[in-house]
């Protein structure tokens, strides 16, 4: 099939099971309530839940839920798709073709305790959330537990598992997760692995026993992407627990040494209100460095730690500590950045972002000015909320500097 510039695979041939054990099409689809699929209707369904968006995507008609990969072009999801379940020579109707690819979010079980994270995705932040709370009384998800028997329900799903070619596993941090050998194991009984491209996100924090990498070497193919918010002690401070960015690299380099099947090195970086300034440098880094590496990134769309909702003081000093350095993944977060801002509201989220960082940092004993010295310097300068570490409910009572 001709690319029109719309249409992706992944509805046709793909499926996302999230925490909350719902499926949707991918996990850059926003969804609504309305939009995903409850397990117990299980991949069935999912076949006639969607068959709007491929209808949609048929017809060339642009879907609001997948705007970040029309954003992206050529660096998104939705263009890789294209090329590994070859596009050009599909022939798609309506109907849901074969499912040939899942993405598994195996457990929250996480060693790290990242600042734009909560407990849905890292049991060590129940605690955190909690204290957020209760002491602090600041909204947010509701700290959260996830089902240890978990694997069970992923095992139980009614998926063909010898028909699978791609498997992609996530976490929490799944080299923590005693899941994560259970499910390998009933991979490598249930599917057909030497045909199967095996992808794991993860922190790069533990390096696995001989044992655990004679199996993953028993795939077909490995993508492992590591997760690392910087190049510089950005990443130590947003990602809290974690040895520092240059350990955590050199882990994942291990990996490429004793991984023999390890076909694509990936870099996957997450951008805050945090780290956002580097993230110039660090492309450029990576394309000096390992210019044959895939590196992608994400910018936290919502919530309090996004850089959309920012105050124009703060995007201005972004796009100064940016400068003039240039390459294609930086013109394209210069194109996200600007495209995708919201009206500030600094007395809702980016106030409750500032009450966080205090609140976060009262909790670990750790200061910002640490290890974003300039990004302190500039907050005691222009906010109001930050300097004082009080909440401002309405724009007249903030009363400063926009």
């Amino acid at each position: 099939m001709k690319d029109n510039g719309v249409v992706c695979m992944l509805p046709w041939v793909h499926t996302t099971v999230s925490m909350k054990n719902t499926l949707r099409p991918c996990c850059r689809f926003k969804v609504g309530k309305e939009d995903e699929v409850k397990s117990e209707d299980q991949i069935e369904d999912i076949k006639d839940k969607f068959r709007w968006l491929r209808k949609e995507m048929l017809a060339g008609n642009e879907v609001d839920q997948c705007s970040l990969c029309y954003q992206q072009g050529d660096k998104s999801m939705k263009w890789t798709a294209n090329k590994e379940f070859d596009l050009e020579n599909a022939e798609l109707t309506e109907d849901f073709d074969v499912l040939r690819s899942v993405e598994l979010s195996l457990d929250n079980l996480c060693n790290l305790q990242c600042k734009m994270c909560d407990s849905l995705f890292s049991s060590k932040l129940y605690d955190r959330d909690k204290y957020l709370i209760e002491v602090h009384n600041l909204r947010g998800r509701n700290p959260q537990k996830i089902p240890k028997q978990r694997i069970e329900f992923l095992k139980g799903l009614d998926i063909d598992w010898h028909a699978l070619e791609h498997i992609k596993i996530l976490g929490g941090e799944p080299f923590f997760s005693p899941n994560f050998p259970k499910l390998i194991d009933f991979l490598l009984e249930h599917s057909e692995v030497k045909n199967v491209t095996l992808e794991i996100v993860t922190n790069s924090t533990k390096r696995l026993d001989q044992d655990m990498i004679d199996k993953l070497n028993q795939f077909g193919w490995i993508i492992l992407t590591c997760s690392l918010d910087g190049c510089n002690e950005f990443n130590t401070y947003q990602r809290w627990g974690s040895p520092g960015w240059q350990e955590t690299l050199d882990t994942y380099l291990w990996y490429h040494s004793v991984l023999n099947n390890m076909v694509k090195k990936h870099i996957h970086s997450t951008y805050t209100i945090l780290n956002l300034s580097g993230l110039a440098d660090d492309m450029k880094y990576w394309e000096n460095n390992y210019p044959e590496w895939s590196v992608s990134f994400n910018f936290v769309n919502m919530g309090e730690y996004s850089p959309y909702n920012a105050p124009t003081w703060y995007t201005n000093w972004i796009l100064e500590q940016w400068g003039d350095k240039h390459n294609e993944r930086i013109s394209l977060a210069r194109k996200m950045f600007s495209e995708n801002q919201v009206e500030y509201k600094p007395w809702k989220t980016w106030g409750l972002a500032m009450l966080k960082l205090h609140a976060i940092d009262d909790y670990y004993d750790s200061e910002l000015g640490d290890y974003c010295p300039e990004l302190e310097t500039l907050l005691l300068k222009h906010d109001k909320t930050y300097q004082h570490n009080q909440y401002y409910e309405t724009l007249e009572d903030f009363n400063y500097e926009m």
